[in-house]
């Protein structure tokens, strides 16, 4: 059988939803969503099958240089650092849509932090909690961001750029069309792949939930294939990634308990906060880069 360029997308889906889906299934039907080790494990094993879908496809099948068909390449330039803040950028202005849409005011102070903390701690635990609490009282809430930095580039890398080589690596080479058929297309597989990870971000209504993450997915995608394309590397979006997957738990926090509907990064607030994101790439596509892209009928330059 001919491998043409859709049963090779095909294929290549298929493969990740085989090995990313299984575990969350089995840990929905053994009722473990709410046991913190078993869902951080499946969390993050969920970032690697579109790898090592796109390892096997790209070495035995297409026998073609496994890092040019994943992107990876290490030419720095400013797109790289674009990439890697931005998602701080999106977690303050989400913070600000949520509030709008849920009428929560989001933690900005010590004290707000304190509270918010303190309310979610069990009867029996408060006295230790308390006691911790003298002894190393918290920072400001927003130095939670900064406290994520050396984690989006050591811990958290390994598991963005495994998700990231698959979809805007092997994809991206892959998927026909111009900049937006093919930011489209690679966005709704991606949201595809990645809606049953609801069950983490909106554990209270995993189902809308799903669809709400579909929804991020697809809107993200023109940006990151952007910024892939401007930085000439899958490295770049997984450095967006990564600093996203290391500012969600302060994302949760700073959101000070509205509904996780509207909360950054997946919800509402995170959704209006991404379509700023395209707009401002947008704008720098057509008055300040020398060349259009967004425009530009022709396949991105790989």
């Amino acid at each position: 059988m001919k491998l043409t360029q859709p049963r090779l997308v095909a294929a290549f889906f298929l493969l990740a939803v085989l090995g990313g889906w299984t575990p969350l299934v089995l840990l929905v039907a053994n009722g473990l969503t709410e046991h913190r080790g078993f869902s951080a494990s499946a969390y993050y094993w969920h970032m690697f099958p579109p790898l090592l879908a796109a390892l096997l496809l790209t070495g035995p099948v297409l026998k073609v240089p496994v890092r040019e068909a994943l992107g990876i390449t290490f030419g720095f330039n400013r797109f790289w650092g674009l990439a890697w803040l931005t998602p701080a950028l999106l977690l303050l202005v989400g913070l600000g849509f949520c509030w709008l849409l849920s009428g929560v005011e989001p933690i900005h102070t010590v004290e707000q932090y304190i509270a918010f903390k303190r309310a979610g701690v069990p009867p029996d635990q408060l006295e230790l909690f308390e006691t911790n609490l003298r002894e190393h009282p918290p920072g400001h809430p927003l130095w939670l961001i900064v406290r994520g930095l050396p984690a989006s580039v050591t811990i958290n890398l390994l598991p963005a750029l495994a998700l990231e080589a698959g979809f805007r690596g092997f994809l991206f080479r892959e998927m026909p069309g111009g900049f937006w058929a093919r930011s489209l297309r690679i966005g709704a597989l991606s949201g595809l792949y990645m809606a049953p990870a609801a069950i983490f971000h909106f554990a209270d209504t995993p189902v809308l939930g799903a669809a709400v993450l579909f929804a991020f997915c697809v809107v993200l995608s023109p940006s990151l294939v952007y910024l892939r394309v401007r930085a000439g590397s899958v490295m770049a979006v997984a450095l967006f990634w990564s600093m996203l997957i290391t500012l969600t738990r302060t994302a949760l926090d700073l959101a000070g308990g509205a509904p996780s509907l509207y909360r950054p990064f997946f919800g509402l607030g995170g959704i209006l906060a991404v379509l700023l994101l395209l707009a401002a790439l947008s704008a720098h596509d057509r008055y300040v880069a020398p060349q259009r892209l967004m425009t530009e009928r022709a396949r991105p330059a790989r």
